[in-house]
């Protein structure tokens, strides 16, 4: 009570194929510290894992597509994404890249994965 509101933040996808893909499995338990500007960085996120930011992501696929797994890597880094920004007041994110890794180098540790 009288804290900032928890969110529990992953993401899913339906493929044209029927697959659903989802981080349920790694989602974050997050304190919101700003409401706003998430959906952006998620977007971001995703993008650099789709295009090079994750190193198990095949970095622009061809005819871009992208296999299941690297889609959820890719969904995973865009969830912490979200996560960082959502933990800074303001609508624009000032997450780094380095910070980025950082963090999800150590997502990926709790979990037990590999990059």
């Amino acid at each position: 009570p009288g804290g900032p509101p928890v969110q529990i933040r992953w993401s899913m996808a339906c493929l044209k194929s029927g697959a659903v893909v989802s981080t349920f499995d790694t989602a974050i338990t997050q304190e919101v510290l700003e409401e706003i500007g998430g959906g952006d960085s998620w977007l971001s996120g995703t993008l650099d894992g789709l295009f090079g930011g994750c190193a198990n992501a095949e970095a622009v696929a061809p005819d871009s597509v992208w296999s299941e797994a690297a889609l959820k890597a890719a969904m995973r880094r865009g969830d912490l994404m979200a996560t960082l920004k959502q933990q800074q007041v303001g609508d624009f994110s000032h997450v780094m890249q380095e910070r980025l890794d950082e963090e999800h180098q150590k997502l990926l540790k709790k979990h037990g994965l590999s990059a």
